[in-house]
């Protein structure tokens, strides 16, 4: 038996087996396609082309008030190659963006890239999503990226981006740290599987029996110590005005 390379564009990532000598046989067997979710700081086509918030790993911290971009695409894998074209089609394909207490955004914030529209992609912001976080029933803001079925064959960026979406710090966070956590999903099918962090929890913090694909970005705050202010109070002596001042400080 031979082995042989598959070079019709059709059949890309596929390779062959030939059998006999003179009319072979090809028997075409696709190679396993793998995906993982990716989100981060930096958009991996076009990095430092977006306002963002300062790395974690490097204890740099983000102010109240302060606004960035995050970002979530997905990554190939085919025959240990990573960012290689894909022909499959995802059903019923998911992901889930669960912001953390204390980071906002407008909806018209949230640019979809639009290869993951060309693939079938839409979005829906969900206002109250119920979830768990460290044992906690808790209502937090989402964004749902889905498709019934989605497209791979219609990205021509082999990162395939998905969304760049810019949020802004609360000036009133507790946090010293928050995570941005994402969950992807799509129907089981052969010849795909997820691939890098993988789990199985849902979104809403229940346990699944099937995989979810799993990605966070970390951001640390930076918190005030102490609050001070001032307080001018005037008084009327013997016909004239004077000022008096008196300092507060509260420790938080």
């Amino acid at each position: 038996m031979t082995r042989a390379k598959v070079t019709d564009p059709e059949f890309a990532g596929f390779d062959a087996n030939l059998v006999g000598k003179e009319d072979a046989s090809v028997y075409i067997q696709p190679f396993l396609s793998k995906i993982s979710l990716v989100k981060g700081l930096q958009d991996r086509t076009v990095p430092l082309s977006y306002e963002s918030y300062p790395d974690y790993s490097t204890g740099d911290t983000a102010l109240g008030g302060q606004t960035g971009y995050y970002h979530i695409s997905l990554q190939s894998e085919v025959g240990g190659v990573y960012n290689t074209p894909l022909t499959d089609v995802l059903k019923n394909f998911e992901i889930y963006d669960v912001l953390p207490d204390g980071l906002e955004l407008n909806e018209s914030d949230i640019q979809l890239d639009p290869q993951f529209v060309r693939a079938g992609g839409h979005m829906e912001v969900i206002g109250r999503y119920q979830t768990i976080e460290d044992g906690t029933a808790v209502t937090r803001r989402a964004i749902r990226f889905y498709a019934d079925r989605l497209d791979l064959k219609q990205y021509t960026n082999y990162y395939y981006p998905v969304a760049h979406i810019k949020s802004k710090v609360l000036g009133d966070s507790l946090a010293e740290k928050l995570v941005n956590r994402a969950y992807m999903h799509w129907d089981p099918q052969e010849n795909v599987e997820l691939n890098g962090n993988v789990r199985r929890t849902k979104p809403n913090g229940q346990t699944d029996t099937q995989d979810w694909g799993y990605a966070e970005v970390p951001i640390k705050i930076k918190k005030a110590s102490a609050l001070s202010g001032k307080l001018e109070i005037r008084r009327r002596t013997d016909y004239m005005w004077t000022n008096s001042i008196y300092r507060v400080r509260r420790a938080i």
